[in-house]
């Protein structure tokens, strides 16, 4: 496993280079939050190829069971969707043993180990698997591939034990830290621009209400090893696990 953010090692005395090339693949199949459909079809169908596997399809979301009847039963799961590309747009590419571009990290990599675990590990493992390729978890959890899946299928969840292979750089990590979300708007009081100080303009308010937000100084929680705590944070403009990369506002300042 990598250090979250880091790029993904394929090859060398990293990973073997055809997981860099499965990675790459997938990165190169948009998949942005609601848009799941040809990465979830290119899943299945290279689930679907391995005869030993129950493979289903709920939505975008894609659940691949074995039935060895070997007792316990571990569920590995990984999200399909990414946030919105960068402008400009990440490039994907496989450069100098690393595997760069939108969702390398979250989490692409880890859905290209879980396809290879598939292929390679699960008819020989000492217990019977469950593989999850779920659709929209950067957004909402109303809309969350998972809890649907969860509300409407749990006996493809049920399971001894359950792995999340989001990247960690092998720690265990808190990842249900919650959000707020709030749409706000500002009024002012309209006024002729020849008689602007008979009047408040709506920016000065909203810039007011911004500025008391970003001085917020958020609780640092320390928790145990071999726990990882995660570092308070706080973004704007995005509806997606994403901190904004550009802003737009627009109005008559005089």
């Amino acid at each position: 496993m990598t250090p979250y953010g880091a790029p993904v090692p394929a090859g060398g005395t990293g990973l073997p280079a055809e997981l860099g090339e499965l990675a790459l693949r997938l990165i190169r199949i948009p998949s942005e939050s609601g848009s799941e459909a040809a990465i979830a079809d290119f899943v299945e169908e290279r689930l679907r190829r391995l005869e030993f596997l129950e493979v289903s399809r709920l939505g975008d979301a894609v659940v691949a069971r074995s039935d060895f009847g070997r007792g316990r039963r571990v569920l590995l799961a990984g999200h399909l969707d990414t946030v919105p590309d960068t402008v400009p747009e990440q490039p994907a590419e496989l450069v100098d043993g690393a595997v760069t571009g939108r969702g390398a990290v979250d989490m692409k990599g880890g859905v290209a180990v879980l396809l290879r675990l598939a292929e390679r590990a699960v008819r020989t493992a000492g217990h019977d698997c469950t593989l999850v390729f779920y659709d929209q978890e950067e957004v909402g959890s109303h809309r969350s591939g998972m809890n649907r899946l969860s509300r409407l299928h749990p006996e493809l969840l049920r399971a001894d034990a359950a792995i999340l292979v989001e990247p960690t750089g092998g720690w265990l990590e808190p990842g249900c830290q919650g959000s707020l979300r709030v749409s706000a708007s500002f009024r002012g009081r309209a006024a002729h621009t020849a008689r602007p100080w008979q009047g408040v303009n709506a920016v000065g308010v909203a810039l007011s209400a911004l500025e008391r937000c970003t001085a917020h100084k958020p609780e640092v929680v320390t928790l145990e090893e071999p726990v990882r705590p995660r570092r308070p944070s706080r973004s704007w403009g995005s509806p997606q696990a994403a901190t904004a990369t550009w802003c737009r506002t627009g109005a008559w300042c005089t």
